[in-house]
């Protein structure tokens, strides 16, 4: 999975973080880390 691809297209939609940042690579990886780890 590329996420400074999905990190590029929140961006570009103007979405922003919970902190009102762009968002990064990382950023996503984390978010998407923590779901998974809730799902299971």
């Amino acid at each position: 999975m590329n996420f400074q691809k999905i990190a590029n297209a929140l961006n570009e939609d103007g979405i922003k973080t919970r902190l009102g940042k762009n968002w990064t690579a990382t950023g996503v990886k984390n978010v998407i880390d923590k779901n998974w780890i809730t799902r299971k």
